[in-house]
């Protein structure tokens, strides 16, 4: 071959001539260009074709490996970016995935602080009744954990008896939608320890996607302690009703006793001889004496009336209870006093009487239905340290005991620690005013003792009460009895009422002096400024139409200044003692007035004005 020109690239290589040759470089079905072998004389050039053919295909082959190698490195690199941005994707994915988790655990987090530090009770049931969710609060307040709680039957672990079926019948009608007045809702719940409180709730059903009922969602309030004071405020209005009350009615029944009293002091001067008379007669002044002591009770109760302390036998009083505690109890109850006590008590005789009848009374009612035995013991006893440590209210030293005991049903512990709150009762509706307890255990403490409890359910309850022990001799019922002072002098006596002008003209006319009555205080005073000297005492009663006996006193005095006046009244709270005293009267006397009191008050006031006028 003179020249021979190998070219490898691209073009028509299929095209041969005598002087070039051209061979295509293919492989797997690709182009990859071709080798042009170019000669003048192709003859030498033959014998060699099938080796550039051979060399061709190995060319074509070299060439398609390179380009696989490229295609692959491509798709490797779009490979690569497509992984990498779906990473970046998944990335950011489960970032967001994350962050909203968190925020999705922060916000119950949040809300679940929220139900807790809630004062609301929150309580969530399924379409069955069944507590799904339920706070703290709600916890709290029935007593039970949150674990005991949620699966259980809402209107049988959480309502009282009575309530279940009516609760549950409104909690039907509102999964069924055939309600609307269950929205707000009040009803009492029970907790572990049987103890009821009262709840106000806003109730709301929750539904699903669908808007099929899946439940109730409700909030509510504890509103015992509410009730409790707008009960204690009525309960404490009607107190204040009853103190008006009192008084109004103390001057009429005062007034009333004084006839009874006094008529039966008559009837003991005449007819007393007689031993069978005596002992009824006795009997109706002991009575008459109890209801003026009562009279003072209420007074005293309702703070318009002080104490009267003096020492008092509580053992002459348990005899004198003995006889009204028989006729108000069961029959089945039987009464066994033991009265061993000697000692006095300082104390106002009509509490002790109203000591001793709440506390027999509330024995009784415990044995209503069952009988039983009320024991009372009276018992003189040493107080020691021990006991003082555990009541500080209490002095070391001789003391007298008063025990009253019943066999009846007991008092639950935890009820014990409740039972001497004011308006506290466990008696159902208006049976019992709560007020018993808590006002012995005042009367008590005034006295400077205490009172204890021991109570046993099914076994009965004794209360222990503690007096300070007095040496001084024990004042009885004031009786006729011995020498009653008389005397001669001249009395204006001056009441609107007819029979105590009568009956004041028959006693002191019995005690001898001269009596002239009328039943006008304005009468009383034309008649005193006829003749100021005629009269050496005027008696008057408070309460008079026209004018009052503290005006009626004041008009006499201007008359004539140191006139003895003894100023009587059933009751008035306007004038006490140390007002009528400020006045210029010289006596004072809440009705019904004793014979010997009278007697005796007219001697010291006619003493205390110096000579009589004759």
């Amino acid at each position: 071959m003179d020249r021979v020109e190998f070219r490898i690239g691209s073009g028509p290589w299929e095209r041969d001539d005598a002087f070039t040759r051209a061979f295509a470089l293919r492989s797997g079905g690709h182009d990859h260009g071709g080798l042009r072998v170019h000669c003048e004389d192709p003859t030498p050039f033959l014998p060699y074709v099938p080796y550039i053919e051979n060399l061709a295909a190995m060319l074509g082959v070299i060439l398609e490996e390179r380009r696989q190698r490229e295609l692959n490195a491509s798709h490797q690199r779009e490979l690569e970016a497509r992984v990498e941005e779906r990473t970046r994707q998944l990335r950011d994915e489960v970032r967001d995935r994350h962050a909203a988790e968190t925020q999705a655990l922060w916000e119950k987090a949040r809300a679940e602080r929220y139900l807790e530090m809630a004062e609301a009770i929150v309580v969530e049931l399924d379409v069955q009744g069944r507590i799904a969710l339920i706070n703290k609060q709600g916890c709290t307040l029935l007593g039970r954990t949150e674990q005991e709680l949620v699966g259980a039957d809402w209107f049988s672990i959480a309502l009282p008896p009575e309530a279940r079926d009516p609760v549950r019948q409104v909690f039907h009608e509102m999964i069924a939608g055939t309600t609307t007045q269950a929205e707000y809702y009040e009803n009492e719940i029970v907790n572990h320890r049987g103890e009821r409180r009262y709840v106000t709730w806003h109730n709301a059903t929750r539904h699903d996607d669908n808007g099929v009922p899946i439940g109730t969602l409700s909030s509510g309030r504890d509103l015992t302690e509410r009730r409790l004071f707008e009960e204690r405020r009525v309960q404490s209005q009607k107190m204040e009703a009853m103190g008006t009350l009192a008084g109004g009615i103390a001057h009429d029944f005062n007034n009333l006793l004084s006839a009874v009293l006094g008529y039966t002091e008559l009837s003991l001067m005449d007819f007393g001889q007689t031993q069978e008379l005596q002992t009824y007669l006795q009997e109706v002044l002991l009575a008459a004496n109890r209801a003026k002591g009562l009279v003072k009770q209420i007074l005293t109760f309702s703070r318009r009336s002080k104490r009267e302390v003096q020492p008092v036998l509580i053992s002459e009083l348990v005899r004198e209870t003995l006889g009204m505690l028989r006729s108000s109890l069961p029959a089945t109850v039987t009464i066994t006093p033991t009265l061993r006590a000697t000692s006095a008590v300082l104390s106002d005789p009509t509490e002790i009487h109203q000591v001793l009848m709440n506390l027999c009374t509330n024995a009784g009612l415990a044995m209503e239905h069952s009988g039983g035995v009320l024991g009372i013991e009276l018992d003189d006893v040493d107080v020691g340290p021990e006991l003082v440590i555990e009541h500080p209210e209490l002095a070391i030293g001789p003391h007298v005991r008063l025990s009253v005991s019943d066999t009846g049903c007991g008092i639950p512990s935890h009820l014990l620690e409740r039972i001497l709150e004011p308006f506290f009762t466990t008696r159902e509706g208006d049976a019992g005013t709560g007020m018993g307890l808590s006002v012995v255990h005042g009367i008590v403490r005034s006295c400077g003792g205490a009172l204890t409890v021991h109570s046993e359910v099914g076994v009965g309850t004794t209360f222990d009460v503690y007096f300070p022990a007095q040496r001084q001799a024990a004042a009885r019922a004031e009786q006729i009895q011995g020498e009653i002072p008389l005397g001669t002098e001249r009395i204006l006596f001056v009441d609107d009422e007819d029979y105590q002008v009568a009956l004041a003209e028959e006693t002191l006319g019995r005690l001898g002096y001269r009596v002239r009555i009328t039943t006008s205080s304005l009468q009383a005073l034309e008649i005193f400024q006829l003749d100021p000297e005629a009269f050496d005492l005027v008696i008057t009663d408070m309460t008079m139409p026209g004018m009052t006996g503290d005006r009626l006193a004041s008009r006499l005095l201007e008359i004539r200044p140191g006139l003895p006046i003894i100023l009587c009244t059933g009751y008035d709270g306007r004038l006490d003692e140390p007002s009528a005293l400020a006045l210029g009267i010289r006596g004072y006397a809440l009705k019904p007035i004793p014979m010997v009191r009278l007697a005796t008050m007219i001697r010291a006031v006619l003493a205390e004005s110096g000579p009589t006028r004759l």
